[in-house]
């Protein structure tokens, strides 16, 4: 069974930093994961299944405005739920505290993830042509409150 927790400074950070490490193409260093978490981590969320990370979703706030840099659910935990929970207690958080905006870029060939932003209320505001390299192109999507 899969438990939702907001990160706290007593949540495995190198765990949660390896797991994102692990499912993302893309590389990102410790220094990234250390500052979204310690400075915006009431805006993250996890999934747990017991002690392991299966899912997350780092935030950014910037007084009225939100961004998503990752939302990251590991592949044998894909389409339960998981992405879609987290996503809606980043928003709702984000709500909470006076966001009016959240921006987010997803790829574009990945349409599971683009149908769960659409669903959720993201519309596409720009095409971002090689946006995560060569011939990976990607949307920039945004919800309004």
């Amino acid at each position: 069974m899969v438990d939702f927790e907001t990160y706290t400074r007593r949540s495995p950070f190198l765990r949660v930093a390896r797991f994102i490490r692990r499912e993302l193409d893309e590389r990102y260093g410790h220094f990234l994961f250390r500052h979204y978490l310690t400075a915006y981590g009431k805006f993250c969320f996890l999934a747990m299944d017991g002690e392991d990370v299966v899912g997350a979703v780092l935030c950014v706030v910037a007084e009225r405005e939100g961004y998503i840099p990752m939302l990251v659910v590991r592949g044998c935990f894909q389409r339960r739920k998981i992405g879609s929970t987290l996503l809606f207690m980043a928003l709702n958080r984000m709500h909470r505290s006076g966001v009016v905006c959240v921006t987010l870029e997803v790829m574009a060939t990945n349409r599971a993830a683009v149908g769960m932003y659409q669903k959720s209320g993201f519309f596409p505001v720009e095409y971002l042509p090689d946006h995560y390299g060569a011939n990976e192109d990607g949307y920039k999507m945004q919800i309004l409150f």
